[in-house]
């Protein structure tokens, strides 16, 4: 037997006495909230889109086959005990049961967004359910690179200035390991220790002019959102133990950053069993919940910064470019064909290639060489998920820390709970990797930076009950002794200073204080903490230091319009005569755009960070290696730049700075797609809010009390996705909006009692 309660938002509490049950009744209670969502992600995580929506999201299809190896997915599935596999097979079954449903009255319960595309759905398997959280977590979270795109920019900055110089600009830009960056986990607790402050040097070959455009291509997709691999680098966190609370009890508040969709990127659920019950939220219906609480602990979760994938320069045979050069021999790169369906056209074929390091996302045939991505994580998707299943049935610390180790993706975890424990842990499975590796460019395939094992977990930087009391992440650097990556640049100007300035303070925080760090940090420019105090010393009896020293931060008055003016202004300075072009422009997009893409979270961009780093002036950790600055001072150059972003302003808004303004602030809409463009609605159903802040797709806070535990959230645009045949959409299909936009939250529910006082309405089934 399964029942299904829900809230008066809307939210499903599924109840059942078997794990295959109880999944049945996420299964199908999902399908009546989001079965065109859930449908179009799974086809967008397994590229079948092109089947029903035709030839042009081939591209997307392709990408995605190549990405990721099916017959993987399924071994995994098949080897799992029973009682894991009910997860999978219990979840299909009941969203294929409310499918039929659905298709045995399409006039009152089809979607219309089945009309408005002309398909219909068809039923799900188990490997679809894996790939909804393969897809979209592992696939987006943890496979990003970013080795293609530095090795482009080596390539330009040697044809500039030649490869000496080239390396000092590019390890000046790129630097390993600042002392001065915040770090989620103290200093005191996990100390750097004698770390190198430089990479070493190697220099791979050089890309082809074609293949470097292809990457740059790719990779401005990519910071759009329209590639599978899209990096993330947004989410913000914030626990506090008891020696920091109004009420001495433990609290969580996170804010995952997926960027804005409709339906909500997040789904609300309850799941009880005898002696068990989890509520909490997560992305695309995954079987694990990312968000949540069972009543002994509280998890959340933020981007993990871990370096889990490389990418390694094959060298390959002039007469035959399927084979390459491994320790001294040559070897046939395995190849497998991929069939994809076009509505409307004949089937595409392509064909995937593989090294012994992974599969191969670029052939550079004027250079004779490819490149093959390993994954740390490769093989352990579905244990990766199974640990995140696990975790939800945890009481303690060390019980979660046990589920935690079996994820291999990289990802940073957050605790609390009833007895007064707070923590954070970066999980992962982590390389050992030669010393001769430069991280930030692609290894040698030739044998001699092969990985010479796996980290254990204990080595996983990783806190429990830190001595300040409290645990904050925006994506910022982990530990002191964590470097920079290929991807991530951590350096003294991180935004998440904006939340540790706030916990730092003598004030024990209620629950409101606690979810009211979400307004206080979503509306500042997050440049101006670090550049101002620079700006203010440099422009002394300038009339700049008036608006400046007096500003908020907030706001689109004088001191925004003048420091928005300025600062792309003082980028080009430094940066325009040793960078290309392109490059320059990319670190000069200091604020968000009027249509910010779907995957933005403002954040200090790395050219920004370097720039705080010269006008800082060189200090250890950050090398010095090439004068920017062409001989100039720090002052003399930002002292130049609020001259000219001066006369900007009086020319284009007149001679009375009172009356300056900055563009307005962008919209927060709610995009009709998904974070690679693939329709998750009707393109008409795109739901705006006025102001744009730079917070959670939702917010979730637990309070663990003398009275039990709370969770509250807010997750628009709402709970459900569905629009009826006729137009008509569910009541809580936006009912979240305004709930967001005025920082309100709203109660879930936790224990069976609970959720019978707060029933909105009840079904019940016999699977």
């Amino acid at each position: 037997m399964v029942s299904i309660s829900r809230d008066e938002w809307g939210v499903p509490h599924v109840f059942a006495s078997t794990i295959r049950d109880l999944y049945w009744g996420f299964g199908f209670a999902l399908a009546e909230d989001r079965l065109f969502q859930i449908d179009m992600a799974r086809r967008a995580f397994t590229g079948r889109v092109s089947e029903v929506l035709g030839r042009g999201y081939l591209g997307h299809d392709q990408a995605v086959r190549a990405n990721y190896d099916p017959a993987s997915i399924q071994a995994q599935l098949d080897a799992l005990p029973p009682a894991d596999r009910d997860v999978f097979a219990g979840y299909a079954a009941g969203f294929n049961a409310r499918l039929a449903e659905v298709l045995a009255a399409r006039a009152t319960l089809l979607p219309r967004d089945y009309t408005h595309y002309a398909f219909e759905p068809v039923p799900f398997t188990d490997a679809d359910v894996a790939m909804l959280w393969i897809g979209s977590l592992a696939n987006r979270f943890s496979d990003t690179n970013s080795e293609l795109v530095n090795l482009a920019l080596r390539d330009e900055l040697v044809e500039m200035h030649g490869a000496l110089k080239a390396r000092a600009i590019f390890d000046q830009l790129k630097w390993r390991n600042d002392p001065l960056a915040p770090t989620t986990i103290p200093e005191a607790d996990r100390p750097a220790g004698q770390i190198p402050r430089s990479f070493p040097h190697r220099d791979p070959k050089p890309l082809s002019l074609a293949a470097r455009a292809r990457v740059l291509r790719e990779a401005s997709l990519r910071q759009r959102g329209l590639l599978p691999d899209a990096a993330p680098m947004a989410s913000n966190v914030w626990v506090l133990g008891p020696s920091r609370t109004a009420e001495g009890s433990t609290m969580l508040l996170n804010g995952p950053q997926f960027g804005w969709f409709n339906p909500s990127y997040v789904w609300g659920v309850g799941l009880h069993m005898p002696g068990w019950d989890v509520v909490g939220n997560t992305p695309y219906g995954y079987p694990a919940l990312l968000f949540g609480t069972n009543g002994h602990i509280a998890w959340g979760s933020t981007a993990g910064p871990g370096k889990v994938v490389d990418l390694y320069q094959e060298e390959l045979d002039p007469a035959d470019p399927h084979r390459y050069r491994h320790a001294g021999a040559w070897h046939t790169m395995a190849r497998r064909t991929e069939t994809i369906a076009v509505r409307g056209e004949a089937d595409v074929a392509i064909e995937v290639f593989a090294t012994l390091h992974g599969h191969v996302v670029l052939f550079d045939a004027a250079q004779h060489t490819a490149y093959a991505k390993r994954r740390s994580w490769a093989g352990r998707e579905v244990e990766s998920l199974l640990g995140w299943i696990g975790l939800m049935h945890a009481h303690t610390p060390e019980e979660f820390l046990g589920h935690c180790e079996r994820i291999a993706i990289s990802v940073n975890f957050y605790y609390a709970d009833q007895a007064g424990n707070i923590g954070y842990a970066l999980m992962g499975r982590y390389p050992q990797r030669p010393d001769t590796q430069d991280i930030r460019l692609p290894a040698a395939g030739d044998g001699s930076m092969e990985w010479q094992g796996f980290h254990p977990f204990a080595w996983n930087p990783k806190i429990l009950n830190p001595a300040q009391g409290f645990v904050a992440n925006w994506n910022n650097k982990v530990s002191a002794d964590h470097d920079n990556t290929d991807t991530f640049i951590w350096g003294a100007a991180d935004r998440v200073s904006e939340i540790i300035d706030i916990l730092a303070g003598d004030a024990r925080l209620g629950a409101d204080a606690m979810w009211d760090i979400v307004n206080r940090t979503s509306f500042p420019d997050l440049n101006a903490r670090s550049l101002i105090p620079l700006l203010l010393a440099a422009a002394a009896g300038h009339p700049a230091t008036t608006l400046l020293q007096d500003w908020d931060r907030r706001g689109d008055g004088p001191a925004r319009a003048l420091f928005q003016t300025l600062l792309p202004l003082l980028v080009r300075a430094v940066f325009g005569r040793d960078l290309p072009a392109r490059e320059v422009e990319a670190y000069a997009a200091t604020h968000p755009p009027a249509d910010p893409p779907p995957l933005q979270s403002p954040n200090i961009n790395p050219g920004v960070k370097a720039l705080v780093n010269i006008l800082g002036g060189p200090r250890p950790g950050v090398p010095a290696t090439h004068d920017f600055l062409a001989g100039r001072t720090p002052a003399e150059v930002m002292r130049a730049a609020i001259e000219a972003a001066w006369a900007s302003l009086v020319a284009s808004q007149g001679d009375n700075p009172a009356a300056w303004r900055a563009p307005p602030a962008p919209r927060t809409r709610f995009r009709a797609t998904d974070f690679m463009g693939i329709p998750m609605t009707t393109p008409d159903a795109a739901p705006e809010i006025a102001s744009f802040m730079n917070r959670g797709t939702e917010n979730n806070l637990v309070i663990f009390g003398a009275g039990g535990v709370t969770f509250d959230d807010v997750t628009p645009p709402g709970q459900s996705g569905f629009v009826a045949p006729d137009g008509t959409a569910s009541p809580h299909a936006a009912d979240q909006i305004r709930l967001y936009e005025a920082f309100g939250r709203k109660r879930q529910h936790l224990t069976p009692a609970e959720v019978a006082a707060n029933a909105a309405s009840t079904r019940h089934f016999t699977p």
